[in-house]
Order: structure tokens, then sequence, then C-alpha cells
């Protein structure tokens, strides 16, 4: 499997300019970006870059110099590492629960380094959640390093923890909770693709039982 910024000059095949990494690629990083200015002002960044640059010829840090405009932030890091640099997070994740002291601890690795294809370590901001009879709650950690451990004080374990549950940021995860959780999230989770998620890793556990309560 290949590996390429979203923007380069470097091409094997003119086919590449229209393949599934680019468009559909360039579209979830947009999507990473959106969420991280909100709606608002990604929308306003997205009308005045079409605006002043109608009918002309662009280049990615047009759209990158308008959104800075527009929300006042520097986005320099951003558009390195998710669209001039190769590849995107890959996160291998744990939860741990410590019934003596009610602490749920997650642990967060970046495994997606590559030296050799250029892929290095990603800056990202990333949700963790955890329901506890019937109530979410929702605490945003920095992932900068390979390894992030955080520990968070609860009432109670919880029935479900997730990951990034709204879907906000680029990447690819393998998060496995534990049996219980997983069926809590297939039964009860809000969203479809969170249910989704859920019965793909009970599947993967290859037991009559656990795939019996995906069916």
């Amino acid at each position: 499997r290949y590996k390429r910024p979203i923007v380069t000059r470097a091409y094997h095949s003119s086919f590449e300019l229209y393949d599934m990494h680019l468009y559909p690629g360039g579209a979830a990083r947009l999507h990473t970006l959106r969420c991280m200015l909100g709606d608002a002002l990604f929308w306003q960044g997205v009308r005045t870059y079409v605006d002043e640059y109608a009918g002309k010829v662009v280049e990615t840090d047009d759209f990158r110099r308008v959104m800075e405009r527009v929300s006042g932030r520097s986005l320099g890091r951003f558009f390195d590492q998710w669209f001039h640099s190769p590849g995107y997070p890959v996160l291998e994740a744990e939860f741990e629960w410590d019934d003596s002291h009610h602490r749920g601890s997650f642990t967060i690795k970046q495994s997606q380094v590559d030296a050799k294809a250029g892929v290095g370590l990603f800056s990202l901001p990333l949700t963790l959640a955890w329901t506890i009879d019937g109530e979410t709650v929702r605490k945003q950690v920095q992932i900068e390093r390979e390894l992030h451990g955080f520990v968070f004080e609860m009432e109670a374990e919880p029935e479900m923890v997730r990951v990034d549950p709204d879907f906000e940021v680029l990447h690819k995860l393998d998060f496995d909770p534990g049996v219980g959780k997983l069926e809590t999230q297939l039964a009860e989770a809000s969203d479809v693709l969170g249910r989704i998620l859920a019965g793909r890793e009970l599947i993967k556990k290859g037991k009559a039982a656990n795939i019996a309560k995906v069916r």
C-alpha cells in the first residue's frame, strides 16, 4: 500500500490525480479542519476563499492563508502534517478500570511511523468519552508523542468507552475495550457507525456467543 502526501508534484502515473487517495483523503482532512475550527469559521473561510479566488488559478497555500486570516489561527503545522506529508494517524488504544481508586485510564499509541516512507508522528486533538448510568462525559486531550496515558476519576466503571466518538479526526483506530462494553455500544450507541464498529470488534473475537450478539 503506497503512501503519498495529498499535495505533491511527484506521481507515478497521471491516473493518480483522480484516484481513491486524493479526493476521499483530501475530504477527510478538510473534515478534520472543520471540526477543529468549528462550522461557523470553517464555512466563513470557504465562502471567503471562493469569493476571492473564483475563476483564478490557486494553490493549497492560498486556501491556508484565507483560513488563517478568517480564523485568526496559525495553520501551518496543520497543513504541513495533513496535506504536505504522507500518512495519517494509526492509533492503538486501551482502557483499564481501577476499581479500588475509581479511576479509568486510557492509553493511546501512535503506530503509523515509517521512516522509510517519511511518515512521522502527528499532533492531533482527540476526544475520549465514557458513559455511566446513561450519562456521557467527554474529555478532549492532545496527542503529540508516540505514547500517551490519561487517567480520569470516575464514579463507577463505565458501561461504554469511546475514542473520538464523533469521528472528528482522520485516523485508523484499534480499540477493544472488552466484550461487555462492546455489547453495550452495539445496543445503545446513539450513532449507527459506533454500533457498526462495536459489531466488527465482537465479530473479530470469533466466538459464537459474540457473533450472535451482532445478528
